[in-house]
């Protein structure tokens, strides 16, 4: 199967997945993560959001954004890739 349809499908599978995990999960390289990510948003497969590491778990309670847990070390946004439903035919 294609890098595209496998990443497209753990996308699926999961709801939603991050870029590192992508790279990790897949063996491949950030750059490639984000060039299929661009091709799965352009067919409306997927949306893109922007999380600060320490938001993943929720146990911030959206305040990380403003308090940086290292003093001094300001939080990388993570891409995070979730799948769109399709809406319901009507």
């Amino acid at each position: 199967m294609s890098l595209l349809l496998d990443i497209q499908n753990y996308i699926k599978r999961y709801g939603s997945a991050t870029q590192p995990e992508l790279v990790q999960q897949f063996q491949t390289t950030p750059e490639m993560v984000e060039m299929i990510g661009e091709t799965l948003r352009a067919k409306g497969r997927v949306r893109f959001a922007r999380v600060k590491p320490a938001c993943a778990g929720g146990c911030c309670g959206g305040s990380c954004g403003e308090v940086q847990s290292t003093p001094g070390v300001p939080h990388k946004p993570v891409r995070v890739y979730e799948w769109v439903t399709p809406a319901a035919a009507s």
